[in-house]
């Protein structure tokens, strides 16, 4: 097959189908692609696999005008992307992808910017990036990263997101704001709280940070109100860390901290890695208590993460970390 030099390429939408034209060589003469079909093939490559997802999104840069249509019409397909990675069992291979799959995102969001999908997966995806891989070898780097997976949440909460972060905005407008979204948002809500958190808890030498610590504390609270079961008590888990990481006169509480680690453990069965990792990191050394410290790490390594399948790549990855913990014990204690 071959085409002529000349070739005119457009993308027209009509009352019945989207459909993508080429005028060829008079000897060829391609069959109009269906909205339906197109949706269903995308589908399915980003189903097998990572690599699939890659390929159609440097397809959609390519096409340029028609990029906004298709993901507007696919915007189910990114949930599917961010479930691919969470389940990937090998981190090597999901620190060597993960920027380059983020970058792409990046590349559809210039087409598209207001897309809550698009906008929640970079959100997700620089933040689980940034506590997996980088947080521990660059804090500096780490923050940065959080900042940006905090920006991307607050836009994907629609035109009044940014306003929970602004200083000028009061506790009853916060309130109001949190109050009016809608519960299709809270998931949203929860990865923007966690990528603030760690944020601030890397910057807590800075005035800039310590300021928004109520703004983020009322988030998360709305967060524990509304669903505290998401991601195996995830918010119970970003509760406990907030107030064993801090001090009391920033408002740190380690007898409640506990309480809330213990719920997180709760959701999760002893399952979810993350848990168990932030419990002995930051509550058992806070609280100076050796024994929980080590029954803790004891029971990381009795789980295989492979069991919690939807979070395969979390527990693997703090699997390891939680048995580095136990070497640098004479540290901590």
């Amino acid at each position: 097959m071959t085409w002529n030099k000349t070739a005119r390429k457009r993308c027209s939408i009509t009352s019945r189908s989207w459909q993508w034209r080429m005028e060829p060589e008079p000897h060829f003469s391609p069959k109009n692609i269906s909205k339906r079909r197109l949706k269903k093939e995308i589908r399915l490559l980003v189903i097998k696999s990572v690599k699939g997802f890659m390929l159609v999104c440097l397809i959609l840069i390519a096409l340029n005008g028609c990029t906004r249509l298709v993901m507007r019409s696919s915007s189910s397909l990114l949930p599917r992307f961010s479930q691919a990675v969470l389940e990937e069992c090998d981190p090597v291979l999901a620190e060597q992808t993960m920027p380059a799959n983020l970058k792409l995102l990046e590349g559809l969001l210039k087409s598209d910017p207001q897309n809550p999908a698009l906008l929640h997966s970079l959100s997700m995806g620089f933040c689980g990036y940034s506590l997996l891989f980088v947080e521990e070898k660059d804090p500096q780097r780490a923050a940065q990263l959080y900042l940006r997976a905090r920006n991307y949440g607050l836009r994907a909460l629609g035109k009044k997101g940014p306003l929970l972060a602004d200083l000028q905005t009061g506790e009853p407008e916060i309130r109001s704001i949190l109050i009016s979204l809608d519960k299709k948002k809270i998931e949203i809500l929860i990865w923007t709280t966690a990528a603030w958190i760690n944020w601030i808890n890397l910057n807590l030498d800075q005035p800039e940070a310590l300021a928004q610590i109520s703004n983020v504390e009322l988030c998360l609270k709305h967060c524990l109100e509304t669903d505290d079961t998401y991601l195996y008590g995830l918010p119970n888990l970003l509760k406990g860390a907030m107030l064993a990481g801090r001090p009391a006169l920033l408002g740190g509480d380690l007898q409640k901290s506990k309480v809330y680690f213990e719920k997180a453990m709760t959701f999760s069965q002893g399952r979810f890695l993350l848990v168990h990792y932030y419990f002995a990191r930051y509550y058992a050394v806070q609280a100076q208590d050796q024994d929980l410290f080590l029954d803790l790490v004891q029971k990381a390594t009795l789980v295989k993460p492979e069991n919690l399948e939807d979070l395969c790549l979390i527990n693997k990855v703090f699997q390891r970390k939680t048995i580095e913990l136990k070497e640098k014990m004479d540290d901590y204690f």
